[in-house]
């Protein structure tokens, strides 16, 4: 691999490295069960997350929905203004 090429790949490692911290800023900001919901229907998704859900957190589905739907929106509100 070339130099440039290696200063290139190094650069593209710290913007990841910058994003990856914005993300668990942003993911900080949600609430216990928001967060539960987040990482597991995205971040390490599990079949049938929403069902699961139900159970673990002792809620209607449609209340699983609107607490992934307030902690997405709280994410890009998060993201946005770190922009």
């Amino acid at each position: 691999m070339r130099r440039d090429e290696v200063i290139c790949q190094l650069r593209a490692l710290a913007k990841l490295r910058r994003d990856l911290q914005r993300m668990e800023e942003a993911l900080d900001t949600l609430n216990e069960d928001e967060r539960e919901i987040i990482e597991k229907m995205f971040i390490n998704p599990m079949p049938r997350a929403g069902d699961k859900l139900c159970e673990i957190l002792c809620i209607e589905l449609a209340s699983v929905y609107r607490r992934r739907n307030k902690g997405l929106k709280k994410l890009g509100i998060y993201l946005s203004e770190m922009r």
